[in-house]
């Protein structure tokens, strides 16, 4: 993957990684 230039590209790139995080925690939980 090429690097993302910072700004709403890479905010949006990283709250899309968190809440992919969040999902795989929760569907391992339950």
């Amino acid at each position: 993957m090429r690097p993302v230039p910072a700004g709403p590209q890479a905010a949006e790139a990283l709250g899309h990684r968190l809440v992919g995080a969040a999902d795989e925690g929760v569907t391992r939980r339950t």
